[in-house]
């Protein structure tokens, strides 16, 4: 399955709201699925 997350921050940047994209998107990725995060750059 294709996965977008679209988010308000993402790693580097150092907040609960990163930590949580990058835990869901390497989940994802760990079960099979193609994930595609958007951030603001």
């Amino acid at each position: 399955m294709r996965v977008v997350i679209v988010t308000e921050s993402f790693p580097p940047d150092v907040n609960g709201v990163a930590h949580c994209t990058l835990q869901t998107a390497r989940h994802l990725v760990d079960r099979g699925h193609d994930c595609v995060v958007v951030a603001p750059a």
